[in-house]
Order: C-alpha cells, then structure tokens, then sequence
C-alpha cells in the first residue's frame, strides 16, 4: 500500500511541475482575471438565452434594435417629444362622445330596458378588439338592473 501511495505522490509531484512550468509563462494577473472574466461571459449569455426563451427570437431581436436606435444623438429626444404630445392631447379637455353617460352606479334601479340602452350604446362604441380600457369593480348586478 505504501508502493501505490508513492506511486500516486511521484505522479503528483510530476503533475504540479508541468503545471508550474505551463503556467510559468502567463501573467498572475491574466492568469486570475481569465476565470472570472470567462464566468461573467457565461452569465451574459444564460441571460441572453432566457430571454430569447421567454420572448422569442423575432421580439428579443427587435427589442435589441430599438434600443440601439435610441442611442443615435436625437432619436430619443424625438420620440420623447411624441409622447408628451400624446399624453398632452389625452389630458387636453376635449369632448368625450360618452357625453351623458353614468359615472356612478344608480341609488336605485334603472328599469328593464337599460339592456336594449346598452347593446344600443355598444353598436355606436368603437371596436377594443377583446382589450380592456379601464377596470370595473365588482357589484351586484341585481343593484344595477332593478
């Protein structure tokens, strides 16, 4: 047993000098900034790779572009200006076509023919094509009909 244990520290002995004289010829600092460096690249690109997974290639790809076009001098400037536009003309006082519409919910029922009222009303709405504006909260619809 003590044979095998010779046998293995020689070869060992044997291993550390080829390393250290391999090695020898890199830089220290080289030699520790390589590993790290070699991780930071791998989590970049696991991260990359999630998000190609989780939003597809087309929209990551599209994503990236865009953010590129914004670092070109005026470009984001530009396309801030376009939203403070929108945003000023959203909360300009312009006239809303649901003039005389219901904002609060009746003390008491409105009657049978509010149904036909509001299939009426929904033939005159816009198409939302299955979006949502805003959020209604929950009631009883007993309160509202009777």
């Amino acid at each position: 047993m003590d044979s095998h244990c010779s046998v293995l520290k020689e070869l060992w002995i044997q291993f550390r000098a080829s390393a250290n004289s391999f090695l020898a010829e890199f830089e220290p600092l080289a030699l520790l900034f390589a590993p790290l460096f070699t991780l930071f690249l791998a989590r970049i690109i696991q991260s990359f790779l999630g998000v190609i997974r989780e939003k597809g290639l087309k929209a990551t790809f599209i994503g990236l572009f865009m953010t590129f076009i914004k670092l070109v001098p005026g470009v984001k400037s530009y396309i801030d200006a376009e939203k403070q536009k929108v945003v000023d003309k959203l909360q300009s006082g312009s006239k809303s076509k649901r003039d005389g519409w219901r904002t609060e919910l009746p003390v008491s029922g409105l009657g049978v023919d509010v149904i036909e009222n509001m299939k009426d009303e929904k033939r005159k709405d816009s198409t939302w094509q299955g979006k949502c504006s805003a959020t209604l909260e929950e009631v009883n619809m007993k309160d509202i009909f009777l």
